[in-house]
């Protein structure tokens, strides 16, 4: 037993009392001892109590007492005990009990002493006889009759000796030696007459001197008891396990005895004592609970007597005890009395056991703080300790658990009747660790659970919300209702607008209403259409159940359906439990499924709740037995069987487990053994799988082997396919077949569990070995082997599919097999192609597309393409690739097999319904040449709608052929914003122009010319030869780039057509820059008329100089806008001030049109603002600024050309004095000041500069 991991170790203890002889021991002791030493000093006690449970130390404190007062003279004990005295608990107490109590401790009173220490006790004792005093009487005997034949003398040989007188002195000495032997056998002889007259045994009537049965042995014996005393003078008596009769006589009888002791004279004069102090003390060793005991064996000695109906006196009930009595017999018996408090109790039981093992490990504590709460009687516990440590000798080689063979020692020795019921195979206890009970009640549950799920999910499968809406409705109807009333109900009064037109969620709430109100009985309230008056219609629940309906599961169901969980789920999870019960331990079954333990242990009683403790925590579980015995046998090695222990205790085994001998391991394993998830081992499947032709149908064997099997599907996915592959691995081809055969029947051929690598032997069975049944479904369910028929790596042949068509259907009926390679050497056979075409068995990939091509046309291996398939034009073939056209090109655009493609291929291709614009455009990017014609596709080819989009697509990819053909074709199409867009998108490609000088044959000046004057162009060097080919180009709707080349080349006439259709600015800002001259007075019809189709805005920008270009009509420009646009509001204030800046560069020759400007500012304060800015340019003269003041809107500004002289008031303005500031500046105003009062005033001094000029 490996208890290293546990403990060091642990040592035997004795479980009697003993003498403490430590001094730190002692010391706790020593409160006890001296209350004894003091209720011994007391004169006025005689009888004193020790009380103590059972083990709490009694006896050692005793011990210990009396080793320390052992030299003490004073103190002469005698013990007496009744230990050996004992009775079956189960029988009733005998009426005359104390009697055999009394004479027990008469017995160890008088059989104590010898003969010699009670010379005058009339009981003689058998003692041995001294061999001195045999030989004595021997010799005596011997002299006696030695001298007796001498003095008869018959043969007259005294005559012989000497003379007479010799002869006389021979015969007197010969009187004397028989006369004193005589007298010596004479006195032994009387010595041992009372042997044969009087017994030393105190019996029942076994002598003649023996008393009747219903005497007190006390009183029977009370001389002897006096004479006993007298000569032992013992003075303290020490009376023990006394009380476990549950007899009170024997304390009256006792305390009796004490009394009568201590008042004979006698015995006062023996111990020489005063006579008003005991001679002699009585210290009984007691349970604390003596008489609690003894008043419930009253109460069952009378009930006992009631019911046989011999207590006919009321009288007897008043004799019993009462509980008052019995609390007070405590200091009616006892004259002094002692607690002695338990060493060990439940609260440090466990520190109690600790201790007793040698450095446990921080586990092993947490077990024994755990087991230790149900114990805490310390005889128990070291009753234990010690048979766990034999136990520890005993099975030091096995694999045995420490602490369960702990917790069953602690359940053997602290509830031993329950341990022998156990043993007896009698019990709750019994059929829960030793049978299947248990998993089969909880199975059996589970199993009714699954069925009500199946009838759920059955009732949910055959009523559809349509179906069970009809029915409702009908309901209704029955009830009085029309499709067109409407329905109210509940407190918040729902309604349900037309009964014809109900919904099955209102159904629903409407049913869970009547289901949450719980009455019997609801009111509905019809509401008819026809009419303001209601009908109120009650009726009991929405209830509906019959043989395929039921209401309640129905609605309820449809809830968790739809919010929740499905009910498939939970019947496989309930399967899944069910499964798993099978092989869990009691322990774990209890555990995960809420089994209360306690009420399958009624009746183990007291041990109840330590029993359920060792059972949920796997301390007391199936392999019980195996902890009860040492003997093992020959039959089964040692490590078979602790492989069988492991199995029951719900170990999980690991799969590769050794088995020394597979026949032994099995015959020792029992029905449930097999049940366990653990019983799957590698060994024991390997071992039957070689063996199996040879076995009988009734072999142990072959049950372990399907048991292992059924054991093996159980596992997860994961542990299924790495343990399968294992098996694989090791096992022979012969014997493969055997186990997948067999493993087949349990799956039911359903191998979607396995997704491990050994797919090799599956291949070989399933797909060759015709003896497996459902080859599809196995196929259809093994992923894997799915994979591997995919990737060929089981070669296919048309020998195969010739000589076994049956299984190669069944092979290839499965939807999910389409061999994903073909090897060219071995498969390019056309009827085997053609079989897997036909049955959907290949799929069209880079690996099978040429072995498909090459079986139907030769060297097709370096000529993929959708051209070759057109050409070989085989119905079979063209329907393949049809089929997977999308997968064809695909390969075609991954191997670059595009390149084969032809015009008219390509044509067949883009066109086919079956792809996708993304693989249009892939196509597209990846197909080499530029030589698609746009003649090539028609709209019916297209569909309709994808016609110009395909059109589109090939100008964007640049993959159409460059011909005045194509160009012709786009420029005919009726969709004109579908034409300008693709001949926007043909024209932005600066390159497609210049290739038509390589394809000048059909050249069409008048489509060139169309084509340039609707679209824009961009110019590049390449094309613009091109270009200059349509020489009467207008140059509308170009680019600036494109524009900017054109007037370069000279290739734009200016025309009234031009200039009538133009509207860009920026084109005609660029016209007048190239075509208009200085000599804007010479100007031509045309040249005028382009000038005004400039607006106001390109009319600014060129006077203010943005075009430079303009220098010379800058001049006509400004005269243009001051005549046409200066007063029209066109001009914002902004651009007033820019012009001003602008004239203000000449300014002599413009101060009119700044003054003029200036006029038009519509507010005084950008006037006033202006006008400072103006001041501050010395190029202007006061005398303009005063032509300015007199043109400012601004009364305030005005005062100051009144002709006053001296200071004028004006409005105080941050504007007006910034401006006076600059006045100051001019000497136009001498000085400013702020005025006070009136407030907001400034009063001005005009300068007589400012007079004079005012006035001229």
């Amino acid at each position: 037993m490996d208890f290293d991991k546990y403990f060091k170790s642990v040592n035997y203890h004795s479980l009697g009392p003993t003498t403490i002889t430590n001094e730190t021991e002692k010391g706790k002791l020593r409160p006890y001892i001296k209350n004894i030493e003091e209720s011994l000093k007391n004169d006025t006690v005689k009888n004193i109590a020790v009380f103590g449970k059972f083990g709490a130390g009694k006896s050692t404190i005793i011990n210990t007492f009396l080793k320390d007062h052992k030299s003490d003279s004073r103190i002469r004990p005698l013990r007496l005990s009744l230990a050996t005295f004992t009775r079956n608990e189960s029988e009733n107490p005998k009426e005359d009990e104390w009697i055999e109590i009394e004479r027990n401790l008469v017995q160890q009173i008088l059989y104590g002493p010898s003969n010699k220490e009670l010379p005058d006790s009339k009981y003689r004792k058998i003692e041995p006889i001294d061999i001195s005093n045999k030989n004595k009487a021997y010799c005596t005997s011997l002299f006696f009759a030695l001298s007796f034949l001498l003095l008869i003398d018959k043969w007259n040989m005294l005559y012989i000796i000497g003379p007479y007188w010799l002869n006389i002195l021979i015969r007197i000495f010969l009187i004397l030696i028989m006369f004193c032997s005589g007298a010596y056998l004479l006195y032994k002889a009387f010595e041992y007459i009372p042997k044969f007259f009087s017994s030393a045994k105190i019996g029942w009537g076994q002598s003649e001197l023996a008393i009747m049965d219903s005497k007190s042995a006390f009183n029977e014996y009370l001389d002897e008891i006096i004479y006993f005393f007298t000569q032992k003078k013992y003075n303290l008596i020490i009376l023990e396990d006394i009380d476990r009769f549950n007899d009170l006589s024997i304390f009256e009888h006792l305390r009796e005895l004490n009394q009568i002791l201590n008042n004979n004279r006698t015995l006062s004069n023996a111990y020489n004592v005063d006579e008003s102090k005991p001679a002699i003390k009585f210290l009984y060793a007691v349970k604390e609970d003596l008489f609690d005991n003894i008043m419930l064996a009253h109460n069952d000695k009378f009930k006992s007597k009631s019911v046989r109906g011999q207590i006919d006196d009321k009288s007897e009930y008043d004799e019993m005890p009462s509980e008052q009595g019995v609390a007070e017999a405590t200091t009616k018996f006892f004259d002094w009395t002692m607690t002695i408090l338990p060493h060990v109790s439940l609260t440090n039981s466990a520190d109690f056991l600790m201790e007793m093992f040698i450095q446990p490990t921080p586990d092993f504590k947490n077990y024994l703080r755990a087991v230790s709460v149900y114990f805490d009687d310390v005889r128990v516990l070291e009753n234990t300790i010690n048979d766990f440590k034999l136990c520890l000798e005993l099975q030091d080689k096995s694999d045995l658990n420490p602490k369960k063979m702990f917790t069953i020692l602690l359940f053997k020795n602290g509830f031993p009747r329950q341990f022998q019921k156990f043993q007896r195979r009698e019990g709750g206890l019994n059929k829960l660790l030793r049978t299947r009970d248990l998993a089969n009640n909880v199975i059996q549950e589970k199993r009714k659970k699954l069925q009500a799920l199946k009838k759920k999910k059955e009732i949910l499968e055959k009523n559809s919300e349509t179906q069970v809406l009809q029915m409702y409705k009908a309901l209704f109807f029955d009830l009085g209702a029309d499709s067109s009333y409407s329905l109210s109900y509940s407190d918040d009064n729902k309604v349900i607008e037309e009964l014809g037109k109900i919904t099955f969620a209102e159904l629903a709430d409407l049913y869970r209403y009547t289901e949450i109100s719980n009455n019997e009985k609801f009111t509905f309230f019809w509401h008819s259409p026809y009419g303001n008056q209601n009908e109120y219609v009650e009726f009991k629940h929405l209830v509906m159940k019959n043989d395929y309906f039921d209401s309640k599961i129905y609605f309820e169901n449809k809830a968790i359906e739809r919010g929740y969980s499905s009910i498939d789920n939970k019947i496989s999870e309930c399967q899944l439990e069910i499964n798993n019960i099978l092989g869990m331990s009691i322990y774990k079954i209890a555990q995960k499924n809420g089994v209360e333990i306690r009420e399958l242990l009624v009746d183990t009683l007291e041990a109840q709740n330590f029993l359920s403790f060792g059972i949920l925590n796997g301390y007391l579980n199936e392999t019980i037995d195996d902890y009860l015995s040492l003997f093992s046998g020959q039959r089964i090695s040692i490590a078979d069987r602790q492989l069988i222990r492991r199995l029951r205790s719900g170990e999980l085994l690991e799969f590769g487990e050794h088995i020394e001998s597979v026949p032994n391991f099995v015959g020792d394993c029992v029905p449930s053994d097999f049940e366990k998830s653990s019983i799957a081992l590698s060994e024991l499947i390997e071992y039957v799988v070689q063996r199996k032709k040879t076995m009988k149908d009734k072999n142990p064997l072959l049950n372990a082997y399907n048991a292992a099997l059924k054991q093996l599907t159980r596992q997860s996915s994961a542990n299924f396919s790495t343990h399968l592959d294992e098996l694989l691995d090791r096992m022979d081809i012969q014997y493969v077949k055997i186990f997948i055969t067999d493993l087949s029947v349990i799956l039911q051929n359903d191998w979607s569990k396995y997704s491990g690598n050994n797919i090799n032997a599956f291949a070989q069975v399933l797909l060759q070995d015709t003896a497996v049944e459902g080859i599809g479904k196995c196929i259809a369910t093994l992923k894997s082997l799915v994979d591997y028929i995919n990737g060929n790596k089981w070669p296919v042949t048309w020998s195969f599919v010739e000589n076994y068509r049956d299984r190669a259907d069944a092979i290839f009926e499965n939807t999910n097999v389409k061999l994903s390679q073909l090897d060219i050497n071995i498969q390019c056979d056309k009827n085997l192609v053609e079989y897997l075409m036909e049955n959907k068995a290949v799929s069209c990939s880079a690996n099978t597309i040429t072995t498909i091509l090459e079986s139907y046309y030769p060297g097709a291996a370096n000529e993929v393409s959708f051209s070759l398939v057109q050409q070989i034009n085989d119905p079979k073939l063209s329907k393949f690739i049809e089929e997977s056209f999308e997968s064809f090109l695909q390969i075609e655009l991954t191997e670059m097999y595009l390149q084969n493609e032809t015009q008219e291929s390509m044509a067949k291709i883009l066109t086919n319904a079956r792809l996708d614009w993304e693989m249009k455009e892939n196509i597209l990017d990846e197909y080499p040449s530029k030589n698609l014609d746009f003649s090539s596709f028609t709209i019916a080819d297209t569909g309709g709608e994808k016609y110009y989009e395909l059109i589109n697509l090939i100008l964007e990819k640049d993959k159409f052929n460059r011909t005045w053909e194509n160009l012709k074709i786009l420029l005919s199409v009726k969709d004109e914003s579908f034409k300008t867009t693709e001949i926007d998108l043909f024209l932005h490609k600066t390159s497609y122009l210049a290739e038509f000088q390589q394809n000048q044959d059909g050249f069409d000046e008048k489509i060139l010319i169309d084509l340039v004057n609707t679209h824009e162009i961009e110019i590049s060097q390449d094309n613009e030869t091109v270009i200059c080919l349509a020489n009467q180009y207008l140059g509308i709707n170009q680019t600036p780039k494109t524009f900017n080349t054109m007037l370069r080349l000279n290739l734009i006439k200016l025309s009234m057509e031009l200039v009538n259709k133009i509207t860009n600015q920026k084109e005609i800002v660029l016209l007048c820059l190239n075509k208009l001259n200085d000599n804007f007075e010479e100007w031509s019809e045309e040249e005028s008329a382009l000038f005004s189709k400039l607006q106001v805005s390109e009319l600014f920008n060129i006077s203010t100089g943005k075009y430079r270009q303009f220098t010379k009509l800058r001049e006509k420009v400004i005269t243009d806008l001051f005549s046409n646009h200066l007063e029209d509001g066109t001009l914002s204030d902004q651009k007033k001030d820019k012009l001003i800046d602008v004239l203000l560069s000449d300014y002599n020759g413009n101060v009119d049109k700044i003054l003029k400007i200036y006029e038009t500012y519509d507010s005084a304060e950008k006037q006033i603002k202006k006008l400072i800015a103006l001041c501050r340019v010395k190029s202007i003269k006061n005398s303009d600024i005063i032509n300015f003041i007199f043109n400012t809107h601004d009364d305030n500004i005005m005062k100051l050309t009144e002709e006053k002289t001296g200071t004028i008031r004006l409005k105080n303005r941050k504007s007006i004095i910034n401006l006076l500031q600059e006045f100051c500046e001019r000497d136009l105003v001498r000085g400013m000041k702020e005025l006070r009062r009136p407030k907001n005033t400034i009063s001005v001094q005009k300068s007589n500069q400012f007079i004079n000029l005012v006035r001229n």
